[in-house]
């Protein structure tokens, strides 16, 4: 960008910046330290052209034909807005166009939701320590996985659905929510419902071998897992428009790190893990 010539008058460095723009040179007008107008071009192979319409503007800045050429810069630059916006528009009508859709029915996240629910009211009844026992994934004094080996896989996904108090229930409902809905309306039902029985099958299996105690459940799990599928997933694949808010993102990570320390009591740290773990393997491939 050149300075061409400056004026005191700024409705003159007006006009011959539409003079300029008469001969196609792109311009730019700025103020100076002593209170003048500088009229600057902004591609110096112009200058050449701007140099020769300086010299005949100079000598007679109001003739006739200067006069005619005000307001071209003016309306240049609002046609050029104008195609700005319509090009703006067309992109974000191709976008929109590929996007996944953000709204419509989310039958298993719902299910998911509802089930968690009904299992948490039948074990505050009288049945609950019968159906508790089919749903944990094995029982006191067995060897690890006897249940599970002995035909009863069941045992490895249904620990989600317990839930031990209706604190519990609530936080992993909203989370799961939260996270199911936007995934299963960009991915489908037939993928979130994959991911969340794999996904928990593998966090509660950690959770077993690591501990030895088959007493835990809740859907934190696959929380964690759809935490950990939606960062990469998201990223890998930004047409699917998925995301996470920095406050969902801060509140699960610090429940993670903050349940290792002891201080929130007796709580699946490992199931945690090992859902985050597989929600990020499972975005990569």
């Amino acid at each position: 960008m050149r300075e061409v010539e400056s004026f005191e008058d700024e409705r003159l460095a007006r006009r011959f910046a539409d003079v300029l723009c008469e001969h196609d040179v792109s311009t730019r007008i700025t103020e100076t330290r002593q209170g003048g107008f500088a009229v600057w071009v902004i591609d110096e192979r112009d200058l050449e052209t701007a140099m020769e319409a300086r010299t005949a503007f100079l000598a007679a800045p109001d003739a006739p034909a200067f006069r005619s050429a005000e307001g071209c810069a003016e309306r240049r630059r609002r046609a050029e807005d104008a195609e700005s916006r319509r090009s703006r528009h067309a992109v974000i009508s191709v976008r929109e166009r590929f996007r996944a859709p953000t709204t419509g029915p989310v039958p298993v996240t719902v299910f998911t939701v509802a089930a968690s629910v009904a299992v948490t009211v039948i074990l505050q009844s009288s049945a609950g320590g019968a159906l508790l026992n089919r749903l944990l994934i094995g029982l006191p004094g067995e060897p690890p996985f006897a249940r599970v080996l002995g035909g009863e896989i069941w045992r490895l996904v249904t620990p989600c659905f317990v839930h031990f108090g209706w604190m519990h229930i609530f936080f992993n409902g909203w989370m799961t929510t939260d996270l199911g809905s936007a995934l299963e309306r960009r991915v489908g039902g037939g993928r979130l419902a994959g991911l969340i029985l794999l996904t928990g099958a593998l966090s509660n299996a950690l959770q077993y071998v690591v501990t030895a105690n088959p007493y835990f459940g809740g859907l934190s799990g696959v929380v964690y897992a759809l935490l950990g599928y939606i960062w990469v997933k998201g990223r890998r694949d930004p047409s699917l428009g998925l995301g996470l808010s920095r406050q969902t993102v801060v509140i699960l990570l610090a429940w993670l790190g903050l349940g290792f320390t002891g201080l929130l009591g007796n709580i699946a740290n490992y199931a945690h893990l090992g859902g985050l773990v597989a929600g990020l393997l499972l975005g990569l491939i």
